[in-house]
């Protein structure tokens, strides 16, 4: 009985063990891709600090580069709307950050969840990490809830429909008033950039796409510019 027991603890050692060989790469590719998102979550805001902090220095710079005055002009006005874009794109995450901080202390206030504000004011900042920010605040907030026995099915409803609500009325409606897109159009670039660079692309996605309309407006102004004067010429 002895050497059975002992024979099959030895095929089942052998049986994981080859089964933890064959998943490692496996681990391995998914620890680098968790690994090079971090990274993007890392680097973004940082370069967003500098080129806040050398925005009208870089701007100069990149007009110095078009000696063509017509084309000068053109790209003068791209930047000069891409700055507002920005401007109204943060304004809108920061939106979107208070009124999760505020639904969330209100509703985690009247359940009775344990450091209610505290939870409130992390999914708050984390709303400004996207995809990777509302899962961890989503985790703690459970684990927190779970640990002080405060209605964790309650909690877990919550916050499946407030991320509905926030995902697909809230969010698209604060995104096409601050960089003036359709909401179905935001929801496609936010998907479609999470396809295609993961992380990095679902956070740059709705300036990409404000940027790409921006260009066509003002190129498409100016060719229509053109061809009203030239036809007042004649």
């Amino acid at each position: 009985l002895q050497e059975q027991i002992l024979g099959k603890l030895r095929v089942g050692i052998t049986e994981r063990s080859n089964e933890l060989i064959a998943a490692l790469p496996q681990v391995g590719l998914r620890a680098i891709t968790v690994a090079s998102n971090v990274i993007y979550v890392v680097i973004i805001p940082i370069l967003g600090f500098f080129f806040l902090k050398d925005g009208r220095l870089i701007r100069q710079h990149v007009l110095d580069l078009v000696s063509d005055e017509p084309r000068r002009v053109l790209l003068d006005d791209v930047l000069a709307d891409v700055n507002l874009l920005l401007a109204s794109y943060m304004r809108a995450l920061v939106l979107l950050a208070l009124s999760t901080f505020t639904a969330y202390g209100i509703f985690f206030s009247i359940l009775g969840v344990p450091y209610a504000v505290l939870l409130a004011a992390l999914a708050g900042m984390l709303e400004f990490i996207p995809m990777v920010g509302t899962l961890a605040a989503s985790l703690t907030i459970v684990i927190v809830a779970a640990l002080e026995g405060a209605h964790v099915i309650a909690v877990l409803i919550f916050l499946l429909a407030y991320r509905l609500f926030q995902d697909y009325v809230l969010s698209p409606q604060l995104m096409r008033q601050g960089v003036e897109l359709h909401p179905l159009l935001v929801l496609f670039g936010v998907f479609a950039g999470s396809e295609v660079a993961g992380i990095a692309g679902t956070f740059l996605s709705v300036p990409v796409l404000a940027l790409v309309r921006i260009i066509y407006l003002r190129i498409r102004k100016t060719r229509l510019g053109a061809q009203f004067s030239a036809v007042t010429r004649l």
